[in-house]
C-alpha cells in the first residue's frame, strides 16, 4: 500500500514527493489502527462478558485516528498542495471526515482479511493435530487392549455372580462397568450433561479408592443444576488423574481431594476447582509449570472446544496443589 500509494499514484501525476509525504502519515496510522484493533481488543475484549467495552475502544480509536487524519490534512498537507481548494473548508467537513474515515478502513479491512484467514488456518491445523492423535489413541487400543465390548460384557455377567456371594466386591464391578460404558458410548457424543460427567468421575474415583483404600478421601460439590450445563465429555478426567497421581499417590499419609463446581447461569461460566493435598516440594517442577502429560492434552482440548473461552490456573499454595478451570459452557445440545 505504501509503495502503491507513493509511486503508483504518484506516477499518475509526476507528483511523487506530495503522495510520498502522504504515505508515510497514513500508512503507518492505518497499520497501528489495525494492530490495535485485531490484535488487542478483538483478542483481548471480543469474547468476553461484555462485548460494549471491545465496541467502545473501537470507536474510540476509529474518532482518535481519523481526527488525527484529519488534523494531518487541514493544518499540513492540504495548506501544502491544495491550498486554494482548501482554503474555505472547515476542520469538521463531514465529506472530509467520511472521506479520512473509508480510506482509513479500506486498508484495515484488508488487513482483517489477511488476520482472520490466519486465524482460520491455525485452527484448522490444531483440528487436523488433534484428529491425528485421537486416531492414533483409537489405534492403540485396538491393537493392544481387550476389546472394550467383549470385557464390558463379561463383567456385567460377573457383577450377576458377585452380588449374590460379595455384595462389595459386586460394587466395585459395577463402578468399572460404569466406567467403561461411558468411554465406549457417551465419551463420543459431542457434549453431556455436567452431572453425567461426574458420575462418570465418580466412578473412576471409587475405583481409585479400591487400589488406594483409606488413603484417599474425596469431597465433590456438585450443584443441583448440573444437568443443564453441558461440557465436551472426559474433559475433566485429566484434572482428576493429576490429583490422584501427584498429590495421593506420592503422599505416604492420608490425602484428600476438594472438587468445588461453581455455574454462573447469567453468564453461561462453569467453575471447576479441584486441589489436593501434597507432601513433596512441586512449585519448580513440570507439574507447575507445564501440567504434566495428561493437563498438557487438556490445554489442547480447550483450546480447540472451548477458544478464547476458558481460562486455566495451575496454583501451588502451602502442601496444597490446586487447578481452576473457567469455560463458558452449553446450556443445550
Amino acid at each position: 500500500m505504501f509503495l502503491y500509494k507513493w509511486i503508483g499514484v504518484g506516477s499518475l501525476t509526476d507528483e511523487y514527493e506530495k503522495f510520498f509525504i502522504y504515505s508515510i502519515f497514513h500508512i503507518p496510522v492505518a497499520f497501528l489502527t489495525a494492530i490495535l484493533s485485531f490484535h488487542i481488543f478483538f483478542e483481548r475484549f471480543y469474547n468476553s462478558k461484555n462485548k460494549a467495552v471491545f465496541w467502545m475502544y473501537i470507536i474510540a480509536t476509529s474518532l482518535f485516528f481519523v481526527l488525527a487524519k484529519r488534523a494531518f490534512g487541514y493544518f499540513y498537507f492540504d495548506p501544502q498542495y491544495f491550498s486554494k481548494e482548501s482554503a474555505d473548508e472547515s476542520f469538521f467537513s463531514i465529506p472530509k471526515l467520511l472521506l479520512e474515515l473509508f480510506s482509513l478502513y479500506l486498508m484495515v479491512g484488508m488487513y482483517g482479511m489477511i488476520y482472520f484467514i490466519g486465524r482460520w488456518n491455525k485452527q484448522q491445523q490444531a483440528l487436523v493435530i488433534l484428529n491425528e492423535e485421537k486416531a492414533k489413541s483409537e489405534l492403540n487400543l485396538l491393537k493392544y487392549q481387550v476389546h472394550p465390548h467383549f470385557l464390558f460384557n463379561m463383567l456385567n455377567n460377573i457383577y450377576s455372580t458377585a452380588i449374590i456371594k460379595s455384595p462389595e466386591t459386586a460394587n466395585q464391578i459395577l463402578n468399572l462397568s460404569n466406567f467403561i460404558e461411558y468411554n465406549l458410548y457417551h465419551s463420543k457424543k459431542e457434549l453431556v450433561p455436567l452431572s453425567e460427567e461426574f458420575e462418570y468421575l465418580n466412578n473412576f474415583i471409587e475405583l481409585q479408592k479400591i487400589r488406594l483404600g483409606d488413603k484417599l478421601n474425596v469431597e465433590i460439590e456438585l450443584p443441583e443444576d448440573a444437568d443443564k450445563v453441558y461440557i465436551q465429555p472426559l474433559l475433566l478426567l485429566p484434572v482428576i488423574e493429576n490429583s490422584v497421581k501427584h498429590g495421593v499417590e506420592k503422599s505416604i499419609r492420608n490425602s484428600w481431594i476438594k472438587i468445588k463446581i461453581d455455574i454462573n447461569t447469567e453468564h453461561n461460566e462453569l467453575t471447576i476447582e479441584v486441589s489436593n493435598s501434597t507432601e513433596e516440594p512441586i512449585i519448580n517442577s513440570d507439574v507447575v509449570e507445564k501440567g504434566g502429560m495428561g493437563l498438557d492434552n487438556l490445554k489442547k482440548q480447550l483450546k480447540l472446544y472451548y477458544p478464547d473461552k476458558h481460562l486455566l490456573n495451575i496454583l501451588k499454595e502451602e502442601s496444597v496443589f490446586k487447578i481452576v478451570l473457567k469455560i463458558i459452557y452449553h446450556n443445550h445440545v
